[in-house]
Order: structure tokens, then sequence, then C-alpha cells
């Protein structure tokens, strides 16, 4: 089944604005020292916020508007996670500051009402534009375990597609699930109830890495954006998520995957060791993820009528990923 491609109305319903989007994204600059607009093109991804590519007589940014019903601290606690990426060498987009040095801008009430921040444009591909080679994923493991090894205070933002809230968004939605959903993601109840927690260890996560949330430009160099789900939390969660939806992928062979994954886990280690109960149950970890795409996608299109591909292709993801790994054991 093939959904619909996002639309711009899509888009401009996540924000509120009281002009059309060329005229606020001029207002906005003018409060900013990065020129004068040019041109803009939206992005057409994701399910909350609203980034939006411009073209300016000094360069190219990205404006990202928070979803209109985003929170104040929610908000800058994803400033302050790009702020301490960017302190502890991760790459991520270098951020722009307004005229009033502020990195988290508020809109005036005569264009809309919402917060954004304006960042760099980074000028590559994203890994769904162009896959990532092994090296790109072993790169990657290490850059998860910088990441799990920092901790400063977060806002964390409840989010339902993450799988720190399985046994939560499964009870509330299962409704939506079809009976050959339901039996699969009952088996993933069972396995999530068999970790203890008690034995894993805690660091700061992007809990959201997969293939359009990081770049590589044509000399190699990567950035990493949409840090909203940063949180201190289980680090299992954060590795078993950028297993599942960054190196893993349709068309590999499960003894590549096998090998892929002993590999990532020893590129991973040479940053941040795992204990062995942790690395006994991270495999998991990857189904539990894959439980959570499909468990979120199916309220979106059974719950709220969403029928774009966007959504879709989670649901797909998610139930290839489950199917196909839900039986073994790697560890």
């Amino acid at each position: 089944m093939q959904g619909r491609e996002l639309t711009l109305d899509d888009l401009l319903k996540r924000v509120s604005l009281k002009l059309g989007l060329r005229e606020v994204i001029v207002h906005v600059l003018g409060d900013y020292d990065v020129g004068s607009y040019k041109e803009h093109e939206p992005l057409f991804v994701g399910h909350e916020e609203f980034n939006c590519i411009v073209n300016t007589s000094k360069g190219k940014y990205v404006i990202k508007f928070f979803n209109k019903g985003k929170k104040l601290a929610i908000a800058e606690s994803n400033i302050k996670a790009m702020l301490e990426f960017d302190k502890a060498d991760i790459p991520v987009p270098k951020m722009q500051r307004a005229n009033g040095g502020e990195v988290l801008y508020k809109m005036k009430e005569s264009i809309g009402k919402g917060l954004l921040f304006i960042m760099d444009y980074f000028d590559g591909k994203t890994f769904n534009e162009e896959a990532p080679t092994e090296k790109d994923m072993l790169n990657f493991a290490q850059i998860i375990a910088k990441v799990n090894n920092l901790k400063f205070d977060t806002t964390p933002e409840y989010d339902n597609w993450l799988p720190q809230y399985f046994l939560e968004e499964f009870e509330k939605n299962k409704k939506y699930l079809s009976e050959e959903d339901k039996k699969l993601l009952r088996r993933v109840e069972e396995i999530y109830r068999s970790i203890d927690f008690n034995k894993l260890t805690k660091g700061m996560g992007h809990f959201d890495l997969h293939r359009d949330n990081a770049k590589k430009d044509a000399k190699g160099n990567y950035n990493i954006f949409d840090l909203a789900t940063v949180d201190y939390h289980y680090a299992m969660f954060d590795l078993g998520t950028f297993i599942a939806l960054f190196c893993f992928a349709e068309g590999q062979t499960l003894e590549e995957q096998k090998s892929l994954y002993s590999k990532v886990i020893s590129e991973y280690e040479k940053v941040r060791k795992l204990s062995k109960y942790e690395k006994k149950e991270l495999f998991k970890f990857i189904k539990i993820l894959y439980a959570c795409n499909i468990l979120a996608a199916r309220q979106l299109i059974e719950g709220e009528d969403d029928d774009t591909e966007e959504t879709l292709k989670w649901y797909r993801l998610g139930k290839w990923g489950l199917e196909r790994f839900i039986d073994l054991d790697w560890n």
C-alpha cells in the first residue's frame, strides 16, 4: 500500500503563522545577521516539527519551526542538547544567534505564535539518500558511545515512538492493531518485561538516530540533527534504536546483519564498555524498537486517519524488522 506524500498544508498545520510562509521567513531573517532572503524550500519530513531551507545573500540555512504545541522548557532542552553535543565534538549543525544574542527565537505576535531557531545548512546527503557504508556505521557506533558518555540536565518530551514508553503505549493503543500485529507485540511485551533494568547503565541518548537524521558530505564529514528526544535514560534504548534504524536494512542477508551487529558492538566498546548483561540483552532492544514503529504508526493511521507515506514507511519497516528478528537471539 502506498500512502500520499506530505503536502505544504500538512507542514503548516504543525505551526501557527499569521502571515504567509515567505513573509514570516523575511521577518525572522530581519532579526538575524544571516543576510537577506532569496528563496526557501520546505522539507517534507517528520511528524511534528517544520523544517525549511532558506537561501540568503550570505549563505544557506535551515529554520526549524517547533510544533505549535511545543512547551518552552522542551524547546530549551533541545537547544541545550545541541550546544552540549557541540562542546563534546559530536557533529551537529552550527546554530545562529539572533541579534539579541538568543538561540531560541520567539516569533512576534504580528507574524505568528511559536518558537524556532536557525542553523547552518549542512551540504550533504542523508543516509536514506545514500546508504551508509560499513565504515559509516562503525564511525557512528563510536559517536553514539560518545553521546552515551555525556550527562546533563534535560526536560524530556514524551514521545510515543520511543521504545522506553512501549509498555504504556501498547496498553493504550493496542486497540488500533490487527490481530496479527497484536500477537507479535504481545511477544515483545513479554520480552520487555524479561529485562532487569536495574542491571543496565544510563547515559545521554539521541534515541532517534535513523538514516534521515544524519548526513554525510562529499569530504566524509558527518552531521546529526533532530535532537528533540535527547534525554538521560538507559543507553541500551539508544544503541538498539541505532542498530535497528541506521544499520539494519532490507536487502542485507542475516549473515551480513549478524556480522555487522558484532562489529558495531566492538566499535561502540572502544569508547564505552558494555556489561555482560547489557551485551546479553541488547538484541531485545532492537525488537522493542521495531514494535514501537508498528504501534505508533498504527495509532496515527487508525486513530488520526494519517494516510501519508511517511507514516506507512515506518509501519512497514517495523513489521519487516519484527518479523525478521523476533525469533532470533544473537547474544
